[in-house]
């Protein structure tokens, strides 16, 4: 019974954790949008007479996400991962 409770408590303990640890991530994420949204105007007037430069910061800033992990196919059990985490039949 002392192990149960002892594991019992462990496992709340976590879950604790990782709900803190993901308020803090989506701290720092909007931290961070905040700042490339700095970046953003600092850049465009430093680059403004290279339309070059311009592009690439462009290209830099606009990251294509949220990323989301896919599921991954059990051995044996044939089927690709659609957009959205779907998985086709293996007909």
């Amino acid at each position: 019974m002392t192990e149960f409770e002892k594991a019992t408590g462990d496992a709340h303990a976590g879950r604790r954790d990782h709900v803190g640890a993901t308020a803090d991530l989506r701290e720092v994420a909007r931290e961070i949008v905040s700042l490339v949204g700095q970046l953003d105007g600092l850049n465009r007037y430093r680059f403004r007479a290279d339309p070059e430069l311009k592009a690439a910061w462009r290209s830099a800033r606009d990251v294509v996400g949220p990323f989301t992990p896919s599921e991954v196919k059990p051995e044996g059990k044939g089927g690709e991962v659609l957009p959205g985490g779907e998985i086709a039949s293996a007909a």
